[in-house]
């Protein structure tokens, strides 16, 4: 693999850019000798260098810098921008493009947490944001594809153990890394919601979803943003409305439980 550097002075790091995908890293990408850690373009060696996190915590794994440097709390998706910058050396993006485009491979992570109702199993601790909901672009006919499918068609998932809110989340024990594979009937149902929430989009625009509402055991048109008043544009001239993202429903049967106990092997 053949990178270009340029020094980036505001992180005391350089950036590195692969000359045949154009993909940007940071320094925790390479060893001190400026070697990649893994070969971006491999899905088998990004998952041997993703297992390495297998048994440890993500400051174990990267020292220090995550501690000083990281995002701190629990809010959706700290972990996961810790992750991409100090493990995988990459900056993560909100585009409906895989992290990894050249192997169509998603970084995602989640936390878990005991299940009540089966004891010495896991369960998934909240519902698994995929990606943002384009109102506009699906009342333009996006595709399925397009707004969603490309994304996550192949899902490097890192599962965490949910201790507590006293412990940072890049402390929180790393317990499996790997693939997840659909099930061919899986991917129906996700398309036939993902089709229910797009005819609602058409028909009443952003503002007409409600998780409450759809009750779905796959696609969630979940809420996002930092504030309960962050709006964005809706379709057809109507009322600005909240911010939604794709996500894998966590009620009872969802299927953020079942990505969770089909990686735990249950």
């Amino acid at each position: 693999m053949d990178f270009t550097f340029q020094e980036d002075h505001s992180e005391n790091s350089f950036i590195a850019t692969c000359r045949t995908c154009e993909t940007k890293f940071n320094k925790y990408h390479f060893t001190k000798d400026r070697v990649p850690k893994y070969d971006h373009r491999n899905s088998e060696s990004l998952l041997k260098y993703a297992k390495q996190l297998e048994g440890k915590t993500l400051q174990q794994a990267v020292g220090e810098d995550v501690k000083f440097g990281g995002v701190r709390g629990f809010a959706k998706g700290k972990f996961g921008s810790n992750l991409e910058k100090f493990y995988f050396g990459y900056k993560g993006n909100s585009s409906h493009k895989p992290d990894f485009e050249e192997l169509g491979v998603e970084l995602k992570s989640t936390g878990m947490q005991w299940d009540k109702n089966n004891p010495g199993e896991y369960e998934a601790k909240e519902r698994i944001s995929l990606a943002v909901i384009d109102f506009r672009a699906i009342s333009l006919n996006q595709s399925f594809e397009d707004s969603l499918w490309t994304k996550i068609m192949k899902p490097l998932f890192v599962l965490t153990d949910y201790v507590s809110k006293e412990v940072e989340n890049y402390n929180q024990p790393i317990i499996k890394v790997d693939y997840h594979r659909y099930k061919k009937s899986d991917v129906a149902e996700i398309y036939k919601e993902w089709k229910a929430i797009k005819k609602v989009i058409l028909t009443e625009g952003g503002g007409g979803l409600s998780q409450g509402k759809m009750k779905h055991n796959y696609l969630e048109p979940s809420t996002t943003g930092a504030k309960g008043t962050d709006l964005v544009p809706n379709v057809r001239g109507l009322e600005d409305c909240k911010p939604r993202r794709f996500a894998f429903a966590k009620r009872k049967e969802g299927y953020a439980h079942k990505v969770v106990k089909d990686l735990l092997g249950y």
